[in-house]
């Protein structure tokens, strides 16, 4: 299968476990307005499990925007 009919697939079984997920009432929240407000969605729960992969990002070409994005940690190595 080559990349693209791979992504394809991708990305319509996704929908389908969503909504299926949704249907269920088992969809997870991704999205919380507030602090507060995600402590009431986990209240009740024993366990959390938080996905933090880190991401790269296209460097901006704006000097100041560069220095708000700079975390000062690890260098990408190729």
């Amino acid at each position: 299968m080559d990349g693209s009919s791979a992504q394809r697939n991708f990305v319509k079984y996704l929908q389908v476990l969503e909504l299926s997920l949704q249907q269920q009432g088992a969809l997870p929240r991704r999205s919380f307005s507030s602090l507060s407000d995600f402590k009431k969605y986990v209240q009740g729960e024993e366990e959390l499990i938080i996905d933090a992969t880190e991401l790269r990002t296209q460097r901006p070409a704006d000097k100041d925007k560069q220095q708000q994005r700079y975390s000062g940690k690890k260098k990408h190595i190729r």
